[in-house]
């Protein structure tokens, strides 16, 4: 018989689990982009700086990680080439 109660108790427990869980507010949406990332024949530094004119060429990718659901205090930038090294 425990084991039968047993068995009732933890559906019970999953099923009111499944059901809190379920009513949360919704995950968000982050849409997907698709980025390009360009070829340079032109010498770069990877120093953080963008003084190279080859960075200047190169496509901006935005992120950030939506952890509040809030509009986020900073963004962070990055960018991306590759060459033949």
């Amino acid at each position: 018989m425990k084991s039968r109660h047993a068995k009732i108790f933890k559906f019970i427990g999953v099923f009111t689990f499944s059901i809190v869980i379920m009513m949360q507010k919704p995950a968000l949406c982050v849409e997907k982009s698709v980025y390009i990332c360009k070829f340079t024949s032109e010498s770069i530094t990877i120093d953080g700086l963008l003084s190279d004119s080859g960075w200047q060429k190169a496509g901006v990718l935005k992120f950030f990680v939506p952890v509040s659901g809030k509009k986020p205090e900073s963004t962070t930038e990055g960018r991306l080439l590759w060459d033949k090294q």
